[in-house]
């Protein structure tokens, strides 16, 4: 049984008719194949062959205490619930994580008209980094400058602490720093 479309001839149907079209068509597919679509990948986000990830306090060049210990437990959070990681020990991890507290700064958005105290207060936190294997001969990503805010309203008796904003900014950099860490698309 032969079966016949009819119609207009599609380019694929024209090219597949004999030995060379068929070898044409070969060659035009594995061209296809051949080149990157659409910027997908094939590898994972993560790199190959790390499960541990050791997570040192960052070193912090600001004067603001106790700044080092929140982003520490916040990355072990969103490490451990955002990544395939393991957090472990530097002595046995296949990679480590380490940066630096640079900047923490403090910024007044709003004051009031009379008397000029501040209705919102933004607080920023920069940071750098570096995640590298064990040995930190191979960088798998890095950064350098990269701050978050937090905000807070400190009205006298009914505002926020400047806790909420330094915590808000802490929890926006881990989740910033785990981001980073996958692999660019």
């Amino acid at each position: 049984m032969i079966l016949r479309i009819r119609g207009p001839r599609t380019f694929c149907a024209g090219i597949a008719r004999g030995p060379r079209g068929a070898l044409a068509a070969i060659l035009l597919l594995a061209a296809a194949a051949a080149l990157p679509g659409c910027g997908y990948s094939s590898r994972g986000l993560y790199p190959a062959g790390v499960q541990t990830i050791a997570l040192p306090l960052f070193d912090n060049q600001t004067y603001e205490r106790g700044l080092e210990s929140d982003l520490g437990e916040a990355l072990v959070k969103q490490v451990v619930t955002r990544t395939p990681y393991r957090v472990a020990d530097g002595s046995v991890a296949q990679s480590t994580l380490t940066g630096t507290i640079r900047r923490a700064a403090r910024r007044s958005l709003a004051l009031t008209r009379t008397g000029g105290v501040p209705e919102e207060v933004e607080y920023a936190i920069t940071v750098d980094f570096t995640w590298a294997d064990a040995s930190g001969r191979r960088v798998f990503s890095e950064a350098v400058g990269l701050q978050q805010v937090g905000t807070h309203a400190p009205a006298p008796g009914l505002g926020e602490p400047e806790a909420v904003a330094v915590q808000n900014a802490i929890e926006r950099l881990a989740a910033d720093i785990v981001d980073l860490m996958r692999s660019d698309w």
